[in-house]
């Protein structure tokens, strides 16, 4: 067993309002029914991220403990998320990051002409990369336990079937093991 995840609070409450705004679509709904489904938590990460993004230049200046304030605030928020980002309790941390990450990638991130602001920008990208690397890294390590599991529940790597698409091995592998671990 996992210790339980500690997260700051206002880290946990903008996540619970970010995923508050999610409205559930019925199981039988379209893809444009489930799109339309989305746009609320889109949209209020996005308004989030800019608001954030619009205070940088300020926080570059540090002139003032408020300004410097959000520096810190974006560095403890985006250390929260991908604290708990595989957590099921806390599906909108995968959307805060992915909308972060494109909020970087915009006139008031990475090409902002304040070279302050883009130092900023490169380092909240850089915790966001390095924590993606080491969940590679961890998966490819750990590849080899799912490979034993799937063998064990009778699974073979070498069956595949004529003319299956590209990624029906990994589909097969990956709805073994969710029929194993269930």
């Amino acid at each position: 067993d996992e210790p339980p995840l500690s997260i700051q609070t206002s880290s946990a409450l903008i996540l619970q309002l970010i995923q508050a705004t999610a409205l559930l679509p019925p199981v039988d709904t379209d893809l444009p029914g489930v799109l339309e489904a989305c746009k609320a938590p889109l949209n209020w990460c996005d308004r989030f991220w800019a608001s954030l993004m619009d205070k940088l230049p300020a926080a570059k200046a540090a002139k003032s403990e408020g300004s410097s304030d959000v520096k810190a605030f974006v560095e403890h928020l985006i250390a929260d998320l991908l604290a708990v980002q595989h957590s099921a309790e806390w599906p909108g941390s995968t959307l805060m990051l992915r909308r972060l990450v494109l909020a970087l990638n915009t006139s008031k991130g990475l090409q902002n002409p304040d070279s302050g602001v883009r130092l900023m920008c490169i380092d909240f990208l850089g915790a966001v990369v390095t924590q993606i690397v080491a969940d590679s890294k961890q998966a490819e390590s750990e590849a080899s336990l799912v490979e034993e599991l799937l063998a064990r529940a009778g699974h073979t790597n070498d069956v595949l079937l004529e003319g299956a698409y590209a990624g029906e091995e990994e589909r097969e592998k990956s709805e073994g093991l969710q029929r194993l671990l269930v």
